[in-house]
């Protein structure tokens, strides 16, 4: 538990805040394959939450891979929040189809996408490299070598 100094209830009210957006991006991470109108407006207008990630620590340097189907690269952006924090945003736009028109099935979703990725090591945006083909992002960064003591002269 950690130690709070200020008011219990402002303690309170951070605990659950931090719980409720745990729940709103597990639940959009296992609703992810299907597009559910109610989640989507929950998450702002146009949000669909459908698209995976794969993060892979290697030799010094962060993988993040996303597959990001019918997305071109041009609609795509990148950001590091932070050191250990990368978000990926990208807008899928629909054909010019009539709405319902001769659809049998109609599960492919349109609108912006978007994912926070935390990142297990902090990285910096120096060398980072990121390359988009056949709807997969694939985004190269160095990790941060942080030194864990110095040394202290004697005098």
């Amino acid at each position: 538990m950690r130690k709070f100094r200020g008011y219990p209830v402002d303690y309170l009210w951070n605990e659950m805040d931090e719980l409720m957006a745990t729940v709103e991006e597990r639940l959009a991470n296992a609703l992810s394959e299907r597009c559910v109108p109610a989640l989507a407006g929950r998450m702002g207008p146009g949000f669909r939450p459908d698209f995976r990630v794969d993060v892979v620590e290697n030799d010094g340097e962060t993988l993040v891979i996303a597959d990001l189907p019918g997305a071109k690269r041009d609609d795509c952006s990148l950001h590091l929040i932070d050191p250990t924090t990368v978000e990926i945003t990208c807008e899928r736009s629909e054909e010019d189809e009539k709405e319902d028109e001769g659809y049998y099935v109609r599960e492919r979703c349109y609108g912006k996408m978007k994912r926070t990725v935390k990142l297990p090591s902090p990285v910096t945006e120096e060398e980072a490299k990121a390359r988009f083909k056949n709807g997969v992002l694939e985004v190269r960064l160095k990790q941060i070598v942080e030194e864990t003591g110095s040394r202290i002269p004697i005098q």
